[in-house]
């Protein structure tokens, strides 16, 4: 096996337009998650080969700060204020003209987390290692519940405009 530099990637890119329920709740809010599929390379040749994943799953951290920053960007170009530095550790951002209450309304996966996370920390006495916090995470896990996107989206702007937020204006 030979490896070597790609010039580029073939790759797709999935956004998820349903959300888990959460606490006998529909979806918590928009489900901005994205997946994106590493299908092969181009090599410096112009040939398509395979990829090779395991230095790709090894740098996910990595991978998913460079996507973040790209988005982020586009956002900028768009007009979006961002708010940078937020979430776990910092690697995150958020729109800056969302409102925090709105930010928390849409966060009860987050807050579901959280909690299961506080429940462990109260009976053993630690905070929860990789392996069983991926496991609290999983154990109130509800299904994702198919919602036409019309159905979604009003009930998303409603939210919005109860937090004091227009979801038709435009950025900045």
């Amino acid at each position: 096996m030979v490896h070597e530099t790609a010039r580029d990637l073939i790759a797709a890119e999935y956004v998820h337009t349903t959300a888990r329920g959460v606490s006998g709740r529909g979806g918590s809010g928009p489900p901005v998650a994205q997946h994106v599929v590493i299908s092969g390379v181009i090599r410096q040749d112009d040939r398509i080969a395979a990829v090779s994943s395991r230095p790709i799953f090894r740098s996910a951290r990595e991978v998913g700060a460079y996507y973040r920053t790209a988005l982020a960007w586009q956002l900028r170009k768009h007009g979006y204020a961002i708010e940078q530095a937020t979430g776990n550790h910092g690697r995150y951002f958020e729109l800056a003209d969302v409102p925090v209450s709105l930010r928390e309304e849409f966060s009860q996966r987050a807050r579901e987390v959280a909690q299961a996370i506080e429940r462990f920390r109260a009976k053993y006495g630690r905070a929860p290692e990789r392996g069983e916090l991926r496991h609290l995470k999983l154990e109130n896990r509800k299904a994702k519940q198919l919602t036409p996107a019309t159905t979604s989206n009003k009930r998303w702007q409603q939210a919005a405009r109860e937090h004091g937020s227009d979801p038709t204006k435009p950025p900045c």
